[in-house]
């Protein structure tokens, strides 16, 4: 089983920012930094009372991912599944909060509001984690939000 860790660590208006890291069991380290849409959940609440469609993270919790199809993509991509309030939520390329729709998206390294190398850190993450899927190995991912 391979272990995803996004611990949120920043956070704006517009983004939150945070470290992706794998474990398998034994060790951890580190992959690559994320970029999502503004953190707005409010433990205890539900979704729909916190959520704005399109410009908001998705819950902390821990995941199923997927590797599937993406109708919109065109491609196999990371599928995060059965996110409260949430449908279709994918790690992608891209580099700012206008491209994630809720998604996640991975950087090789970060600025305010913005990831850079996405489609880098994408290669690097799918090549990692696209043969433990296609073996049907179990990966999942915990997301954190850090210090607020």
């Amino acid at each position: 089983m391979k272990q995803l860790t996004l611990y949120r660590q920043i956070f704006t208006d517009e983004s939150t920012i945070g470290i992706l890291s794998i474990s398998d069991g034994e060790k951890s380290w580190f992959l690559c930094y994320t970029l999502e849409d503004c953190m707005r959940e409010v433990e205890g609440e539900e979704v729909k009372k916190w959520k704005i469609a399109g410009r908001t993270a998705i819950p902390s919790g821990y995941y199923r991912v997927l590797k599937t199809m993406s109708s919109r993509f065109g491609r196999c991509t990371l599928h995060i599944m059965d996110v409260p309030g949430y449908a279709g939520i994918r790690i992608h390329s891209g580099n700012v909060a206008a491209n994630t729709e809720g998604c996640i998206l991975p950087g090789m390294t970060y600025s305010k509001d913005e990831v850079h190398g996405s489609r880098e850190a994408l290669t690097k993450l799918e090549s990692l984690l696209f043969p433990y899927l296609d073996e049907h190995e179990p990966v999942f991912i915990a997301i954190i939000n850090g210090g607020r």
